[in-house]
């Protein structure tokens, strides 16, 4: 309620019976006798939970032109009349000034009630004409925020047409060749004025990017364009200096590899030396499987990724990676074992080597020194199946889930070297060959990957895998 009351009152009984009939509310009434002391305290008062309770019949005035004297200064501040007159005229009179309303004074048992419930009308108004004001305030601040936006922000209708579009909108349409409306509708479902739908796409004009966003909102769509082409222009740079970058690199890293292997022939297991081009041949590895990471992680996001099957003996890939990762289980001191099975399978060779690679490289990276790591596989009816085991520290069920996402790491793994693109790729292009792939894991007692294959992929008429979902 009302934290503040002020009373215009020169007859001093009817003051005091108006107080006692205020005596409940928790408010400071303030009483003054004529206008002039109410119009000074009113241009004073800056709090909005205030009401004047204002007499009609006054010395200083003609009988209603102080109503609207004071509610002109300070005209948040609503205004209740009193009065002895029975009058209508009186009562319209003083709402026509500005008053909000009129009781007269009638000093019986329900005059107390009437008054507070004048009152609290008179509150809740102001509360509703508050929160008017600032909707109105909040309005006006959107409004000029949508105005001056630099991205496009319009209102259509359900066929296309434009009820409003602010000045980024308007210079976006500008860049068309055709109007808005039949761009739109080339590229909007049936059902595109659904309330809560959303369908984004993109739009190339002269060299620039833009991204197109529609919602259905209360049966109309509501359109968000924002400009991409620095992003665009940016993300188009970083996949040059990546694939720049990591193509130079794996030359010289391949060649730092060839020789390791070499070294590792004319040195003895005993000396000092060869436990030195151990390790440099297991970080060269750890170089190159970053390498590939990034740059199958890159293809599979732009689309660009082609795996063609053909047939291959996969006991020799999986003999052949294992060869490849030997340096950094022994530089970890781990046990590293194949057991290839005789299988023929129609499979992209560089794609299962990657598959396998990524495996091993987490499986070597979470066990410990003295650990067993295992790569089998064994004929299926269907095709055949690949396990990846180790006696590693395991993770929680509930970590499982989001091991494949992009990016993601376990975190108390995130001190662990690695990009969090490995499983990402190894699912890409399991699902690629059709396959699937599954966890088995128990914290401190080791993790298992499962990957079936079946023993004929899915091709297109180029004989390339058409079941590739990537983007």
């Amino acid at each position: 309620m009302f934290k503040k009351i002020y009373l215009l009152e020169d007859d001093p009984a009817h003051a005091l019976l108006i107080k006692r009939a205020l005596k409940e509310e928790e408010a400071n009434v303030i009483h003054v006798e004529r206008v002039e002391e109410a119009k000074k305290l009113l241009a004073g008062e800056v709090s909005l939970d205030c009401v004047l309770i204002s007499d009609l019949q006054l010395p200083d005035s003609d009988g209603i032109s102080h109503i609207g004297v004071l509610a002109a200064v300070s005209p948040t501040i609503p205004v209740i009349v009193l009065t002895s007159s029975t009058a209508l005229s009186d009562a319209v009179g003083a709402l026509r000034q500005g008053a909000k309303d009129f009781l007269v004074k009638d000093f019986n048992q329900d005059f107390s009630n009437l008054l507070k419930l004048a009152l609290a009308r008179q509150y809740a108004l102001s509360e509703l004409d508050r929160e008017r004001r600032e909707l109105l305030r909040d309005l006006n601040l959107l409004k000029v925020s949508i105005e001056s936006s630099v991205d496009g922000l319009a209102v259509l209708t359900p066929a296309g047409d434009i009820k409003y579009g602010n000045q980024g909108f308007i210079s976006f349409t500008k860049l068309l060749d055709s109007d808005f409306r039949s761009v739109l509708l080339e590229r909007l479902p049936k059902d595109h004025a659904q309330d809560g739908g959303v369908i984004s796409f993109e739009i190339s004009i002269k060299e620039r990017a833009f991204e197109v966003s529609i919602t259905g909102v209360a049966g109309s769509l509501v359109a968000w364009v924002r400009d991409r082409t620095d992003q665009k222009r940016r993300e188009r740079f970083q996949r040059e200096l990546l694939s720049t970058t990591t193509h130079d690199l794996k030359g010289p890293l391949g060649a730092i590899r060839v020789s390791t292997e070499l070294l590792q022939g004319m040195l003895s297991k005993e000396e000092k030396p060869y436990q030195l081009v151990i390790r440099i041949a297991s970080a060269v590895q750890n170089c190159i499987n970053l390498i590939d990471e990034f740059l199958s992680a890159r293809r599979i996001q732009e689309g660009s990724l082609r795996l063609k099957p053909t047939k291959k003996k996969l006991g020799a890939i999986l003999t052949s990676v294992v060869d490849e990762f030997m340096p950094i289980a022994t530089s970890r001191k781990l046990s590293l074992e194949v057991e290839p099975s005789e299988a023929e399978i129609m499979c992209d060779e560089m794609g299962i080597r990657r598959v396998i690679g990524n495996l091993l490289s987490n499986a070597l990276k979470f066990t410990p020194a003295g650990g067993r790591v295992v790569v089998r596989s064994r004929k299926q009816q269907d095709g055949v199946e690949v396990e990846v085991e180790d006696s590693g520290h395991g993770m929680e069920p509930s970590e499982v889930q989001s091991l494949f996402e992009r990016f993601s790491r376990l975190e108390r793994h995130s001190e662990v070297e690695g990009s969090g693109l490995g499983l990402f790729v190894v699912r890409s292009i399991v699902q690629a060959h059709g396959g699937t792939i599954q966890v088995a894991s128990r914290v401190n007692s080791g993790t298992r990957f499962t990957v079936s294959l079946p023993a004929s992929p899915p091709v297109n008429a180029r004989g390339e895998l058409e079941c590739i979902d990537f983007g």
